[in-house]
C-alpha cells in the first residue's frame, strides 16, 4: 500500500485536479490542489504539474509519471494477486465464516476497489477518493491495535497467538524496519536503475495491458460531443522575440522551410500547407510534394 499510495499521488501532482465531466476544462474541477489555471493561452499542462519531494511521491519530482504508473500498475497487480491468494485461503481452511456474517448479529468488513466503468474523469475522482478510504483505514485500523491490547492484538495477527508475549511486536518492529527503509530507498533506486524498474513494472503489467489496450473507438466513431472545449496545450513554448512575434500575427508569416537531402528545396507558408489533401500515410505529404529525398553520396 505504501508503494501504491506514493506512485498514486505522483499520479495525481501530474495534472493536480479531478472533475467529473469528462472534459477537463478549466474551471469545472471539484477538486485541485493547484491554483487555478492562469488566463495566459500558452499555459501548459506540464506548468501544471506539482513537484514533489522525493519522500512523498514515487518516484517523486516534476513529469515522472511515466515510471509512476509502472510502481502503481505493477504494486496494484501483486495487491491484486495477494487478495485472490488471501480468498482461496479463507475458503480452503474455513476461515471464511469469520468475514462473512452467519447471523444478523455480527458485521462483516469489505474492502472496496474502484470499478471503471466510466470516464477517465470519474475513475480518477474514484481513485482519489478511494485513496483517502483507505489511508483512513490505515490510520484507524493501526491506532485501534495499539489501543485496545497491542501485545496481544500484534500477536494475533502476526503469530496467530493469543497471549501477551513480545512475539508479535519484534516481528511487527522488524516489518516497519523493512518499511521504512523501502520507502527511503524506492526513489533513489528507481531513479538509479531507471530501465529495470521500467520492465519490472511491464512484466507485472504487460500480460493484462495487451488483453485491453485494444478495446477503444475504432476510427469515425468519434463525434463532436467527444472534442474537448478546452485543449490542453503540452510541452513548452519557445521564449525567443521572433516566436513571439509570430504568435501576435497570429502566425501569417510562418513558413516551413524543406532544403537539405531533397532535389526541390521550397518553403511553404501556412496557406500552402493546409492545401494539401490529408493522408494517413506515415511518410510527410509536404515532404513528398517538396521531392523524393536523396541518398547521401
Amino acid at each position: 500500500m505504501i508503494f501504491t499510495i506514493r506512485s498514486g499521488i505522483t499520479i495525481l501532482a501530474d495534472h493536480p485536479r479531478l472533475y467529473l465531466p469528462r472534459h477537463s476544462t478549466p474551471g469545472k474541477d471539484w477538486f485541485r490542489i493547484q491554483k487555478p489555471i492562469p488566463t495566459d493561452p500558452l499555459c501548459t499542462a506540464k506548468q501544471d504539474s506539482i513537484t514533489l519531494p522525493d519522500g512523498v511521491g514515487l518516484p517523486g519530482r516534476r513529469h515522472s509519471i511515466g515510471l509512476a504508473r509502472r510502481w502503481h500498475l505493477g504494486i496494484d497487480t501483486l495487491w491484486l494477486l495477494n487478495g485472490l491468494i488471501f480468498t482461496v485461503l479463507i475458503f480452503a481452511i474455513g476461515q471464511w465464516m469469520r468475514l462473512v456474517p452467519m447471523s444478523w448479529n455480527v458485521s462483516g468488513t469489505f474492502d472496496t476497489v474502484p470499478l471503471d466503468q466510466f470516464s477517465i474523469q470519474i475513475a480518477r475522482t474514484l481513485h482519489f477518493l478511494v485513496l483517502c478510504w483507505f489511508v483512513m483505514f490505515i490510520v484507524v485500523h493501526v491506532a485501534l491495535v495499539m489501543t485496545t491490547g497491542a501485545l496481544r492484538n500484534l500477536n494475533h495477527i502476526y503469530v496467530s497467538r493469543d497471549d501477551a508475549s513480545w512475539v508479535g511486536f519484534a516481528i511487527f518492529a522488524v516489518s516497519m524496519v523493512v518499511m521504512i527503509v523501502a520507502w527511503v530507498a524506492s526513489t533513489p533506486l528507481t531513479y538509479r536503475f531507471l530501465r529495470k524498474v521500467q520492465k519490472a513494472g511491464y512484466a507485472l503489467i504487460g500480460p493484462a495491458q495487451k488483453l485491453f489496450e485494444h478495446i477503444d473507438a475504432k476510427p469515425g466513431q468519434y463525434s463532436e460531443k467527444d472534442i474537448s472545449p478546452y485543449f490542453w496545450h503540452n510541452g513548452k513554448y519557445p521564449e525567443t522575440e521572433e516566436y513571439k512575434q509570430l504568435q501576435a500575427g497570429d502566425f501569417a508569416g510562418y513558413t516551413l522551410r524543406i532544403n537539405g537531402l531533397v532535389e526541390n528545396p521550397v518553403d511553404l507558408n501556412l496557406e500552402q500547407l493546409r492545401s494539401f489533401p490529408t493522408t494517413s500515410n506515415s511518410r510527410s505529404i509536404c515532404a513528398f510534394k517538396a521531392g523524393r529525398a536523396s541518398r547521401s553520396r
